[in-house]
């Protein structure tokens, strides 16, 4: 890789602007205490005699202009450069445009880009560098320095131990349809990426000395290195109020040099897009900044300098970038949402024409459309408990965006829950109570007036109750499959572990205080006097079904 890196920064420094000397090289084991994390390489402030380097928040410390964005504009430019290999390419990028069920999108020229640049243009590469952008041989020294394996959950193998570990985390099924999205692309993109990688592929010599087909591990590895590299300028906009792509501009960009910077939740760098669209790297403090003062930020002589991917689980971080974080303080686990009516099973149900079966399945469809109109997730997010920062009875367990979404998914006709089809369109209108609404705002309104919002309540403390205690016992199960398993000192197994032993932790603290809450909501008046009234009416109907659940037997296990 060293020798690359040389490669890389005797290409790139021409190009770029920098107020102090940054380079990139390889990050050694333990630079951060992370001795188990292959993190590649890393930017680092240059060897100073000065102890620390003493600078002010948002000092602007390099600067890549426009022209060294790589996006899907740029790409088509690149493809349209005269030459034998480019047209092969443009062919390809053509084909799949015209073909309706491939669909070519940033994400697929931006990969179809890379690949053709690893494994075609790079072998043709020699001597120096053009310094024309539209060059497809301009892009060589870049390429040439992402990272040749990922570790990524989507890049294990199949029937490898971190793939086993990977059961009881959620990230299991993720990646299964992951990998099941992925090889239907590659089906459908295999006939037009032959024009490249097949025995029929253009090159720049008389002979054919072209590969065999690209494999489905190539096709994983690109859309690896897009997801984890690539730069949104209309996400950046969502937060920043700013309009760097407006309509019709491209959105996801790779960014040589700045894209080489490594995670930390308490980075010394962000990245910031300019008002000429190039993209700096700029100092940064989180508490300051939230503070709104300065803050002399240290910049240490041959430090690692970092920048944040966000406030991100480990499941997100493991999933996109292959590594998690030991303690990490935003860690959370996600649930697919409980729609009630989906979970339970009633006489008839196996009969899809019965006029119940019907009504039972509209109502399912009405309540993922509620949650689309509404802006809220299909999904329920389980995060660490903050008792000191937060005073609600949750304690930010559960936050309101996941509670809203319980409310619809849980929530029956008896207590008043109204969806319905608005015609000529696949909206509904929503109704609780005597309460139309319209937004989460108006969704808080009208359930904090229903009369029994405790037997609701209560209805969503046992259902999570219900979600976590599987979820633990899949995880317990899957320790014992492994034979007692013991977390590793290194490689990807540890970073399993780490989530793992994170998801285990978060979830045991969720089931106490859940079970806390269950306990102290089934003695309050409303929901006792409602569990008499139900009782009286079936008074053969066990409890379980009284808050209109099936609630199967918790696992012998937990």
């Amino acid at each position: 890789m060293t020798s690359d890196l040389e490669g890389f920064e005797a290409w790139i420094l021409p190009h770029i602007s920098r107020v102090i000397n940054l380079t990139c090289r390889p990050c050694h084991s333990g630079d951060d205490g992370a001795d188990h994390v292959d993190k590649g390489a890393g930017i680092f402030a240059p060897k100073s005699s000065l102890s620390s380097l003493p600078l002010g928040p948002n000092n602007r410390l390099v600067n890549v202009p426009s022209q060294l964005l790589l996006n899907a504009s740029k790409v088509h430019k690149i493809a349209n450069f005269d030459s034998p290999l480019a047209a092969a390419f443009l062919q390809c990028l053509e084909s799949i445009r015209l073909a309706p069920e491939a669909g070519l999108d940033e994400r697929k020229t931006l990969m179809v880009f890379l690949l053709w640049i690893k494994f075609k243009v790079a072998k043709h590469a020699a001597g120096l560098v053009p310094p024309d952008p539209s060059n497809p041989s301009f892009w060589v020294p870049y390429v040439r320095i992402l990272p040749e394996r990922l570790y990524t959950p989507v890049m294990f193998e199949h029937s490898s131990r971190e793939m086993q570990l990977l059961t009881g985390t959620g990230l299991d099924g993720a990646v299964a349809a992951k990998l099941a999205k992925l090889h239907r692309e590659f089906q459908v993109l295999q006939p037009h990426l032959r024009v490249l990688f097949g025995k029929s592929a253009a090159t720049d010599s008389d002979q054919d000395d072209s590969d065999d087909d690209l494999t489905f591990d190539a096709y994983c590895w690109a859309d690896g290195i897009f997801w984890s590299r690539v730069i949104s300028f209309r996400s950046f906009d969502a937060m920043a109020g700013t309009a760097t792509a407006p309509p019709g501009t491209d959105d996801c960009h790779l960014v040589p040099f700045i894209d080489l910077c490594n995670h930390s939740f308490e980075p010394k760098l962000r990245w910031n897009i300019e008002k000429d669209r190039s993209i700096s790297l700029v100092t940064y403090d989180a508490a300051a900044d939230e503070a709104g003062s300065s803050a002399v930020i240290p910049i240490y002589s041959e430090e690692e300098l970092h920048i944040s991917y966000g406030q991100k689980p480990n499941s997100e971080l493991l999933f996109i970038h292959g590594f998690a974080i030991d303690g990490n303080p935003h860690d959370s686990v996600a649930f697919p949402a409980p729609i009630l009516e989906a979970t339970s099973e009633e006489p008839g149900d196996d009969d899809p024409s019965t006029e119940a079966a019907k009504h039972k399945q509209a109502l399912i469809a009405f309540k993922r459309q509620a949650l689309r109109a509404l802006g809220l997730q299909s999904n329920v997010t389980v995060c660490t408990a903050f008792p000191k920062q937060n005073n609600g009875e949750l304690h930010g367990v559960l936050n309101d965006e996941s509670l809203m979404t319980l409310w619809i998914c849980l929530m029956t006709e008896d207590d008043g829950l109204r969806l319905e089809p608005i015609r000529g369109s696949d909206a509904v209108t929503i109704a609780i109570g005597a309460h139309q609404v319209a937004d989460k705002h108006q969704l808080l309104t009208a359930i904090h007036a229903l009369p029994h919002f405790d037997v609701i309540q209560l209805r969503v403390w046992t259902v999570l109750l219900e979600m976590i205690s599987f979820r633990l016992y899949e995880l317990h199960r899957s320790d014992e499959e492994l034979g007692g398993w013991n977390e590793p000192a290194s490689g990807s197994e540890a970073m399993v572990g780490i989530l793992r032993h994170g998801h285990r932790q978060l979830l045991m603290e969720a089931m106490d205080l859940l079970t806390a809450l269950q306990e102290e909501y089934c003695e309050r008046p409303v929901v006792v006097e409602y569990l008499q009234t139900l009782q009286a009416e079936e008074p053969d109907e066990p409890d379980e079904l009284e808050l209109g659940l099936d609630e199967p037997e918790a696992p012998a296990a937990l």
